[in-house]
């Protein structure tokens, strides 16, 4: 509470009361992630019985990229047993109102789960990139890939983070409608190549084009 003085015009001082509000401050509310996932309602959950020496594949449905960043890293978020991160990769859908790159190419797809018992690396990985550095803006709509093993008989996760730079400022986004399952099995996975792992058994091959 201040007390003030005002001249009223006629050679008089008159004494009133100022009252002074100080409004509360608060802190800032963080910042929407850069990427979300594109339906976070709905939950995908990849199940495998996997060989010791088996490569697994997990590609990401598209997600949405609110504002421009570098991407940094990607990996699985165990709840329980282990992962081994081989690779993490970025596929770019292709469709006509995703954002215009000349010299990348994308596909109207996505990966989804799959695995290889052939050689690592592979000789290619289909439509995609190395993550790490990749700059994503909106109109973008990557998938994120990640190839695995896994560490143990049972393990499973609940999503995936990603890592990222805006305006070299740090940044997450933790996915958690992509979920991992691991399950022992006396009789694993048959698997075969496919578009992802550079093979060509996938019908859908020719449909990668240029964006």
């Amino acid at each position: 509470m201040l007390r003030a003085l005002a001249h009223d015009g006629v050679g008089r001082w008159l004494t009133g009361v100022l009252l002074v509000a100080i409004a509360a401050c608060s802190e800032p509310r963080p910042a929407r992630p850069a990427i979300v996932a594109d339906a976070p309602g709905s939950v995908s959950t990849w199940g495998f019985t996997p060989s010791p020496d088996e490569v697994i594949l997990i590609g990401t449905a598209p997600l949405r990229v609110l504002r421009p960043v570098v991407l940094d890293s990607a990996a699985l978020d165990p709840v329980s047993g282990g992962f081994t991160l081989l690779e993490a990769r970025v596929s770019l859908f292709a469709c006509k109102e995703c954002r215009k790159r000349p010299g990348f190419l994308g596909y109207p797809g996505y990966a989804g789960s799959g695995c290889s018992t052939g050689p690592w690396p592979p000789p290619g990985y289909g439509p995609s990139y190395p993550l790490n550095g990749f700059e994503v803006a909106p109109g973008d709509r990557p998938s994120i890939l990640l190839y695995l093993r896994a560490q143990s008989a049972s393990a499973k996760s609940n999503g995936f983070t990603i890592t990222y730079r805006e305006d070299d400022e740090p940044g997450t986004s933790t996915i958690t409608n992509e979920r991992v399952e691991i399950v022992p099995s006396p009789e694993p996975d048959t698997c075969s190549d496919s578009l992802w792992f550079g093979g060509t058994n996938n019908p859908d091959a020719d449909l990668v084009r240029p964006l």
